[in-house]
């Protein structure tokens, strides 16, 4: 399904680059409207269904919640490429303030510190925050605002952290993240994410029973399903990404040009 969504936002990205390269002005005008009409069209559809994303801390309650029939969120909310497309245009207006600006423009030390401490906070509240709905419980007006801002603020925060690492300011966290390690991950972490789903809905799905939540079950789960989302993911660059990307390599190679 985000293959879907991902290809959908593919095909209008031309739209807004062509309108960006004519005037600057209306292409960051579409992605701010777009941002705000993304935005809008999730609350209404949230508060008109009265939604909420989390039925509890069990495993596979939430499962339940995003594929039908369990639940509308899923259909709503989950699915459609309308409601995912805000953080995609966050995305464009970073790649435009590099653009203008360029990939060495200064940014004072006040300004550091405001968008490190603001950016931390973003991704480590998002992160966590779901925890007093699960333990405690959120009244729909909350589940209202999870739903429709939590996509768009954690794509302002991400991407104000990484600007600042691509200007140069990135310090002791762009030195560790820069690091060769992690250039395998890279590579499988879409076919990690695409996989995983699937490995999830086959492991609960197979169940007789409930299971009993406890920590070593959770940290058990964890793992597991992430080692297995990234072995599968391993197959798949090597039986299908990387032939693929030899066979196009073939066709788009380009010609030697002759020695005089």
């Amino acid at each position: 399904w985000y293959l879907a969504d991902d290809m959908q936002y593919y095909i209008l990205s031309p739209l807004i680059l062509i309108v960006y390269w004519k005037n600057k002005a209306a292409g960051w005008a579409i992605c701010i409207f777009g941002v705000f009409l993304c935005m809008a069209t999730t609350l209404g559809i949230c508060m008109s269904n009265d939604l909420q994303e989390f039925q509890g801390f069990e495993f596979g309650a939430e499962l339940g919640n995003y594929i039908p029939p369990g639940g509308k969120y899923g259909r709503l909310i989950y699915l459609p490429f309308y409601t995912r497309y805000s953080p995609y245009l966050i995305g464009f207006m970073c790649a435009f303030l590099l653009l203008e600006r360029g990939a060495t423009f200064r940014i004072t030390p006040p300004i550091r510190t405001i968008i490190y401490i603001t950016s931390s906070c973003i991704i480590l509240v998002l992160s966590f925050i779901t925890w007093s709905d699960s333990n405690y419980g959120w009244t729909p007006w909350m589940n209202y605002v999870w739903i429709t801002i939590c996509r768009p603020i954690w794509s302002v925060g991400l991407g104000s952290l990484l600007i600042v690492c691509m200007v140069g300011y990135g310090g002791v966290f762009s030195s560790i993240m820069s690091r060769p390690f992690w250039v395998p991950y890279a590579r499988l972490s879409y076919g990690a994410y695409i996989f995983h789903l699937v490995n999830l809905g086959s492991i609960y799905a197979g169940y007789k029973s409930g299971v009993t939540y406890t920590f070593g079950v959770g940290l058990y789960f964890f793992f597991g399903h992430l080692i297995i989302a990234f072995l599968l993911s391993f197959g798949n660059f090597f039986l299908v990404e990387k032939p693929l990307m030899n066979i196009e390599s073939l066709f788009l190679r380009r010609p030697r040009q002759k020695t005089k």
